[in-house]
């Protein structure tokens, strides 16, 4: 069977230029959890009485798993997003292609959500919120760590 491939619409090209800004947002915000970690590692290591030969050792390692744990999730983020528009994509092709109009989604009943679902980002804006909450939560515990050695060294 022949696969059909549909053109490129604006809205296409809107989603998928969203998705990709979403995507350097959420790989800025996990290099930035990824380099609080290392500092939160660092002044950890230092305030907790651990050997300072050993800190260099330590520190370079966990970069390199650090980077690598961002450079697999930041891979894995940009699929998940681009996909997002191309789910869109082969639904609205189905219901051009089979002129079923009765198969269509109900839109949401949230006003934002409906405008989304117009423009057909809804998907997309579910997986980003989704996608960014990992960073940012991996940033609040390695800030809440610092804070939690400094105040246990330091009170």
């Amino acid at each position: 069977m022949e696969e059909f491939s549909p053109k490129l619409t604006v809205t296409d090209l809107l989603g998928y230029m969203i998705a990709y800004l979403c995507w350097i947002l959420v790989a800025g915000i996990g290099m930035a959890s990824v380099l609080i970690a290392r500092n939160t590692l660092n002044l950890t290591w230092g305030l907790l009485g651990g050997n300072r030969w050993l800190l260099r050792p330590i520190d370079r390692f966990g970069l390199v798993f650090m980077g690598l744990a961002w450079l697999v999730y930041v891979i894995f983020v940009e699929q998940h997003f681009r996909s997002a528009i191309s789910v869109v994509r082969d639904r609205r092709m189905r219901i051009r292609l089979n002129h079923e109009t009765k198969v269509r989604e109900v839109p949401p009943s949230n006003k934002v959500m409906r405008v989304l679902y117009r423009c057909g980002l809804h998907i997309l804006a579910r997986r980003v919120v989704l996608m960014t909450t990992i960073p940012l939560s991996f940033l609040l515990l390695s800030y809440l760590v610092e804070e939690l050695s400094l105040l246990i060294v330091g009170g």
